[in-house]
């Protein structure tokens, strides 16, 4: 049975100012002995409303803590980690809690959320809980499902708006929590899915599922995803979109190179037959075709691989 305190991880990449959200609606639902941690992403370039560098922006991070709390905890300073993956890794390292919660900065829990987590838990042979999403107006996540599910198993929802509470073998690093134990002796997330490499959840609890964990998808656990809005007059160029594909692709063969092997040759045909698609209709540069074969190639070897991570 879960203890009566939980640790709260925030991967802060966004900015201050939607931290500075995130974190009063995190402290309005913590409960006395509760912690609240946060990992700040490390010199990543990301769309945020100061405009700067992250690394650059340190003090205005700082400033983001200087609150009164009631209850539970706050870090002194932010933990620096070089992606989502070490930013986890990092909070489930520093927290001494049986039970972690992880949500990213343009998450703002609503009224419930922590509560409903707490109460899955009670249940000792839940080890993992998949909450629910609120999905934006705009933004890149229109359907808020985690990106890259897998087919091995059949738990799996489909819609992370659902209202009814049902297994599942996949969460979303947006709003997802985890046994602290368990998630440790899984080697913690991988590390090899660097800052660039999405899907770094996916594979998590992919292995977590593999390994015979039981997830819940519990509906009152519920978020809204803030849209990310980009400076007025950007539109992306074909290299901007072919670091997106390759990035996607890349992952993608990482997970499936070491949890669906059987599919492998499908995803890679597919993805490439997709990129050559895409150049003649002028959608991808025309060298697309050799970066994304170049990409496959890197995430099958860091799929094939053991578990990379920092833990001492």
């Amino acid at each position: 049975m879960v203890g009566s305190t939980i640790t709260v991880g925030v991967v802060a990449g966004a900015g201050p100012e939607r931290l500075e959200r995130t974190v009063g609606t995190v402290l309005g639902q913590l409960e006395g002995g509760d912690c609240l941690l946060v990992a700040m992403l490390a010199d990543i370039e990301a769309p945020r409303e100061a405009g700067l560098r992250i690394s650059e922006a340190r003090s205005a991070y700082r400033d983001v803590f200087e609150v009164d709390l009631v209850e539970g905890q706050a870090p002194g300073d932010p933990l620096l980690a070089p992606s989502p993956a070490s930013a986890r890794n990092a909070i489930l390292e520093h927290s001494s809690e049986d039970v972690v919660v992880f949500l990213d900065d343009c998450g703002l829990p609503l009224d419930g959320w922590l509560e409903s987590i707490r109460a899955a838990f009670l249940d000792p042979g839940i080890d993992a809980v998949a909450g629910a999403i609120e999905p934006p107006d705009i933004g890149p996540y229109p359907d808020a499902r985690p990106g890259g599910r897998l087919r091995w198993t059949g738990h799996l929802v489909a819609n992370y708006s659902a209202e009814v509470s049902s297994p599942t073998s996949l969460a979303s690093g947006h709003n997802c929590a985890v046994r602290r134990e368990l998630a440790l002796k899984l080697g913690g997330f991988d590390e090899a899915f660097a800052a660039g490499w999405p899907y770094e959840d996916v594979e998590f609890f992919t292995r977590l599922a593999k390994a015979g964990g039981r997830m819940l998808f519990v509906p009152g656990a519920r978020l809204f995803l803030q849209p990310v809005h980009h400076a007025a007059g950007r539109s992306e160029s074909l290299e901007d979109l072919l670091e997106q594909y390759a990035s996607r692709s890349r992952s993608m063969a990482a997970i499936f190179a070491r949890h669906e092997a059987w599919a492998l040759l499908i995803m890679v045909a597919s993805h490439l037959l997709a990129a050559v698609v895409d150049v003649l209709a002028n959608r991808l540069p025309r060298h697309a075709p050799g970066r994304i074969v170049r990409e496959l190639v890197t995430g099958i070897r860091h799929g094939v691989r053991p578990v990379t991570n920092t833990f001492r």
